[in-house]
């Protein structure tokens, strides 16, 4: 199991079981560890939480996802050392670092599971709303999403030395938010469905980059939400 879910777990475990009186008729109690009857257990105070977010990768917003059930995340061509740590994030108790290891890029997709269209997520109720991620590094990379078919045409993607910096992107080695509206990812291209995500978060770095073997980059609180 990811450790972001099973740390998100443990703390929606930790609500339940520890009612306030003025909650105490409306709690379901459970010893699952089993995270869609966890879910289901939680207090209504700790569902309406979660009410517009869909959160991919995070301990602070509810995870929406199911990590190594309904998504996954592939490290593409194992050109990179992947993992989390817990010794510096933006929130929470880990973050996503990422260590390049080929000489020419890397990258890294968190994707439906398994992957064929009938899984594919619609994603519309968070089309005028923004696409989040927390960063950390000082080197130049490519984020994005993808929709539809397992082709290239349907990647949208935003590169840091062009727009991102205009989201609230820093690469001065310090955490720093991005947001980006996802009426931008979705005017970017024509071929790109918002009712159809096949990859919620991509991320990559290559030498038209700039791109370096044993560039580091972090991140962290990857989600989406409605407004």
């Amino acid at each position: 199991m990811h450790q972001k879910l099973s740390l998100f777990i443990l703390f929606a475990l930790s609500i339940i079981m520890l009612p306030s009186c003025a909650d105490y008729e409306d709690y379901t109690y459970t010893t699952s560890t089993d995270p869609s009857e966890a879910i289901e257990a939680m207090p209504e105070r700790l569902k309406l939480f979660s009410e517009g977010y869909f959160g991919i990768y995070s301990d602070l917003i509810p995870v929406s996802v199911l990590w190594d059930v309904d998504t996954e995340m592939h490290n593409w061509e194992e050109r990179a050392e992947v993992g989390d740590i817990g010794t510096d994030t933006f929130e929470g108790f880990v973050s996503l670092k990422m260590k390049g290891t080929n000489t020419s890029w890397f990258g890294i997709g968190i994707i439906v599971k398994p992957d064929n269209p009938a899984n594919y997520n619609d994603m519309s109720i968070y089309s005028n709303g923004h696409f989040n991620f927390a960063y950390k590094g000082t080197k130049n990379f490519k984020v994005g999403m993808s929709s539809g078919t397992t082709s290239a045409t349907d990647d949208v993607w935003f590169f840091s030395d062009v727009t991102l910096s205009n989201f609230g992107l820093k690469l001065d080695g310090n955490w720093c938010e991005i947001s980006i509206p996802m009426t931008n990812l979705i005017a970017d291209k024509v071929t790109f469905d918002i009712t159809g995500i096949r990859q919620y978060f991509m991320f990559a770095a290559d030498a038209g980059l700039g791109y370096t073997v044993g560039d580091v980059h972090y991140i962290d609180n990857v989600h989406y939400t409605k407004d």
